[in-house]
C-alpha cells in the first residue's frame, strides 16, 4: 500500500497491536458469536512476541499503527524449519497492509531457512483472506466452532474437551528465497508478487 512506513516489531508496539487485533475480533464476533466476546489481546499478541525466536512487522501511516504481524517457530523436531503467523499474530485495519507487512518480513524468515510457512486467518474476512491468498498462500485446513448449549457430552478416556478459542482457516506456502526476496513492499502493492499455492507437504494444523 502507498504511504506505509515499514519497520520491525517492537515491545512498544503491543497495545497498539492489541487493538487492532480486537477490532478484527468485533468483526469476527459478528458473523460467529459463538467465540468469546472479550479475549485478553494484549496477552495474547504479547504471549506470542514473547516467545524465543519471534520476529514481527508493523505498519504506520501518519505515524498511527494501522498493522502489524508477528510469527514465532514451532518445535523442528515435529515440524521441521517452519514459521507460525497464529491468529492473533496479525491485523491490520486495511486488509492490504498485510501484504506489505509479509513482504518485510520474509527475508529475514526465508535468511533463518524457515520455508514451511503457516497463517492462521478468520475464514469470515474475506478481504484478509485474499491477501494472504495473493501472496501465494493456499488453505490447508479449516477449525470449526459449533453450539453444544444443551446437549449431553459423555467423557471420553484420553480426551480433554476445551472452550473454542479460534474460528479460522490454516494457510501455508513454502517460498523460495527468490520469491521472498522479490515481495518487497512496493510490489506486493502492485499485486505482482507470485508465489505456488500451498506448502506441498500436506500438513493440516492442530
Amino acid at each position: 500500500m502507498p504511504g506505509l512506513e515499514i519497520r520491525p516489531f517492537s515491545d512498544d508496539d503491543v497495545d497498539d497491536a492489541a487493538r487492532l487485533l480486537a477490532l478484527r475480533h468485533e468483526r469476527h464476533l459478528a458473523a460467529r458469536p459463538l467465540l468469546p466476546a472479550a479475549p485478553d489481546f494484549r496477552s495474547e499478541v504479547e504471549g506470542l512476541w514473547r516467545r524465543d525466536g519471534a520476529f514481527g512487522t508493523v505498519a504506520l501511516a501518519g505515524g498511527r499503527l494501522v498493522g502489524y504481524l508477528v510469527g514465532w517457530s514451532r518445535p523442528r523436531e515435529r515440524w521441521g524449519p517452519n514459521l507460525w503467523i497464529e491468529s492473533g499474530g496479525h491485523a491490520a485495519v486495511e486488509a492490504e497492509a498485510i501484504r506489505d507487512l509479509y513482504a518485510a518480513a520474509a527475508s529475514r524468515w526465508v535468511e533463518r531457512e524457515l520455508m514451511a510457512q503457516y497463517v492462521l486467518v478468520p475464514a469470515t474476512d474475506a478481504e484478509l483472506v485474499d491477501a494472504w491468498f495473493r501472496l501465494g498462500f493456499g488453505a490447508q485446513s479449516a477449525h470449526g466452532i459449533v453450539g453444544l448449549a444443551g446437549a449431553r457430552v459423555e467423557p471420553v478416556s484420553g480426551v480433554r474437551v476445551r472452550p473454542a478459542t479460534a474460528c479460522a482457516v490454516s494457510l501455508g506456502r513454502r517460498p523460495s528465497t527468490a520469491q521472498a526476496r522479490s515481495n518487497s513492499p512496493a510490489t506486493a502493492a502492485r499485486g505482482t508478487a507470485s508465489a505456488p499455492r500451498g506448502n506441498g507437504r500436506g500438513r493440516t494444523s492442530r
